[in-house]
């Protein structure tokens, strides 16, 4: 609180300061920034017993899921980084976007205990910490102007971290305490959110200005399993669903870098405040984008003609996450008020994500995005400066879905067999959207879009061998699908 208020009695000076005197438009254009403050971090967990817990010591299971599921401390540390974005200001109302990345510093621990009877003479004890090396976000802003200096605005968007999380759980006697056993894993991975909240602006001259805002963020969940490192219990594991949620207070400094204009047909110079429906998107253009991609890779057991006994029907699902990336070309048609299009882009979609069978604890399903392209139509309505649009179509992607099924000899303990794995590789399927695009000038643009993906189901299949004689034949459809977010830039040639 006393920070929010040396923020408002800065704000409040600046305001009152003769400096600010005089008008214009000290909004409107590109900037550039860094930011800095204290960021509130908090991971919460969820443990379940998986593998041959639940069957044969139910209540030890229990007791695991219990310890193992709460959230952490509130870790405080250190936020700092980068900020770019781009402005229009219009009838009192300034509209933007803008992208930030930042470092941040803390880490949140969870720590739960239990006695393991009457299945155990043990005590079970779980240590799970949480941190996120860095996180960025994309956000819309809206802003009223308080005065010609002063604009406070409401934010949101989306949000992606690296989110990082461990697990162990050490066993120990519940008389005497002498060490039993350990069971540890970990994950690291980038995931997607959402983000909201609000700050104060105020124009110091020159292209300079303050800004002191608040952000939350609420972070998508990382999982994993936990093993025993001794390698005595291969049937036994956790599964740990981590994810984090987040305050950030700071202060940036931006730097404006110029004012965009458009030329009229008499060559005279018009601001972004002056309506002018004669503005036209039909033509060429090119540009990228940035964004993150979170979505769903499920993995469903599949008999594929060699005996239905290997095809239990297994069915499980991976969550996805990770930033993405285009470079895009399209073309324009205008008339009146009704532009059509066709766009292709080409570019990296980087999610990832993993999951392990509710059935069989060692069949692993791990997903990372790769390369990806799309061609799309589009159609939308303009006032001029402002495009909204609708897209749909193809695209084609190499996705990586991979699955691990081992052939486990159970009386004998650890896998005997071969391992079969198998690669879904490309993918191709359909895509839909929307966005907005606003217009800066007769040649750039910028654009907020989202976007739906199903790269459809792909049958993966292939011989394990099987030490009692035989192969025997192991197949998987594997069907990837999500959405991706992103803010993006174009010029018109």
């Amino acid at each position: 609180m006393k920070i929010l208020r040396l923020i408002g009695l800065a704000i409040a000076s600046l305001c009152a300061s003769p400096a600010f005197a005089g008008g214009g438009d000290p909004w409107s254009g590109f900037y550039v920034g860094a930011t800095a403050g204290g960021i509130l971090q908090q991971g919460c967990n969820t443990l379940t017993a998986e593998g041959q817990w639940p069957d044969i010591v139910p209540t030890e299971a229990a007791a695991l899921g219990v310890i193992g599921t709460g959230c952490g401390n509130t870790a405080t540390g250190f936020v700092g980084g980068v900020t770019a974005g781009a402005n229009m200001a219009m009838g009192g109302m300034v509209f933007g976007i803008e992208t930030d990345l930042s470092g941040t510093t803390g880490t949140s621990t969870y720590q739960g205990s239990a006695s393991l009877a009457p299945d155990s003479a043990n005590t079970a004890t779980t240590t799970e910490t949480t941190s996120i090396p860095w996180i960025a976000t994309i956000r819309p802003r809206i802003g009223v102007e308080v005065s010609n200096n002063l604009m406070i605005y409401a934010t949101g968007g989306l949000s992606i971290a690296q989110l990082n999380s461990s697990a162990q759980t050490v066993y120990t006697a519940t008389s005497g305490g002498a060490f039993v056993d350990e069971s540890s894993g970990s994950a690291s991975a980038v995931v997607a959110g959402w983000t909201i909240g609000a700050g104060a602006e105020v124009a110091l001259g020159g292209g300079w200005s303050l800004k002191g805002e608040y952000l939350y963020t609420d972070l998508s969940d990382v999982s994993y399993n936990t093993f025993f490192s001794s390698g005595l219990q291969p049937f036994y594991t956790d599964n740990i669903s981590a994810l984090a949620h987040v305050s950030m207070l700071r202060l940036g400094l931006n730097y404006r870098l110029g004012m965009p204009q458009f030329e009229n047909s008499g060559g005279a110079d018009l601001d972004l405040a002056v309506h002018r429906n004669s503005n036209n998107w039909s033509g060429l253009y090119g540009g990228i984008t940035l964004g993150g991609a979170f979505g769903q890779s499920t993995a469903v057991d599949t008999d594929v003609g060699f005996g239905p006994w290997i095809a239990d029907g297994d069915t499980f699902t991976a969550n996805t996450s990770g930033p993405a990336g285009t470079v895009e070309v399209g073309y324009n048609w205008q008339k009146g008020a009704a532009v059509f299009g066709i766009e292709a882009d080409a570019g990296y979609l980087g999610f990832k994500g993993s999951a392990s069978s509710s059935q069989d604890v060692e069949t692993m399903l791990t997903s990372s995005g790769g390369l990806a392209g799309t061609f799309r139509g589009r159609v939308g309505l303009t006032n001029g400066r402002v495009l909204a649009f609708a897209t749909g179509g193809v695209i084609v992607g190499d996705m990586r879905s991979t699955v691990t099924d081992p052939y486990i000899d159970y009386p004998s303990g650890p896998s005997v067999g071969a391992t079969f794995t198998s690669n879904s590789g490309t993918q191709t399927g359909w895509t839909a959207g929307g966005g907005l695009a606003l217009a800066l000038n007769d040649k750039w643009s910028v654009r907020a879009e989202y976007d739906y993906f199903d790269l459809g189901t792909k049958l993966v299949s292939g011989p394990m061998l099987n030490p009692s004689g035989g192969p025997e034949y192991y197949g998987w459809q594997i069907h990837n699908r999500g959405s991706v977010v992103k803010v993006g830039i174009d010029r018109k040639f």
